[in-house]
């Protein structure tokens, strides 16, 4: 029930170890950790579920040649109606 993400990645430590540490960091009140920028509406979503007790899924819904990531990405953002991408 907190939106839909669709995202891609050539190492399955990206939406595991990474993600779990940008949600740490706004769980502790730290800042983002690149200067410029700030937390995705990925990362705010996770840490609310986390500070609401709700469960978080994580589905690999393809698996695609790296010359084709951006497409699939693109075709899954618009067919799944993602809405926790991009920043905010």
């Amino acid at each position: 029930g907190g939106g839909v993400y669709i995202g891609k990645y050539s190492r399955i430590s990206r939406p595991t170890r990474e993600y779990r540490r940008n949600v740490e960091r706004i769980l502790n009140g730290e800042p983002y950790h690149i200067s410029t920028g700030g937390f995705r509406r990925i990362h705010c979503a996770l840490a609310l579920a986390v500070r609401e007790g709700r469960a978080i899924a994580l589905t690999i819904m393809a698996n695609g040649e790296p010359g084709d990531l951006n497409r699939l990405e693109q075709e899954f953002i618009q067919s799944e109606g993602a809405t926790l991408n991009g920043r905010g």
